[in-house]
């Protein structure tokens, strides 16, 4: 299987890799209520800027 099929295999849902594909969807949750909760906050602080630039290159290295 090559790459670009197996990273679709990851993403879309099917049977085949399934334990990954869960290890992904449970991450991309992870993520994204991360990425909700500085938005949450009037204040912002260290932490929160880390969260922000964290979770924005995630979905960054995704998309490519």
């Amino acid at each position: 299987m090559r790459w670009r099929e197996y990273i679709y295999c990851i993403i879309e849902p099917s049977d085949e890799c399934s334990n990954i594909r869960k290890i992904y969807d449970y991450s991309m949750i992870v993520m994204i209520i991360a990425s909700i909760i500085p938005l949450a906050f009037k204040d912002s602080n260290c932490i929160f800027k880390g969260i922000d630039i964290v979770t924005t290159i995630v979905f960054l290295l995704i998309i490519f």
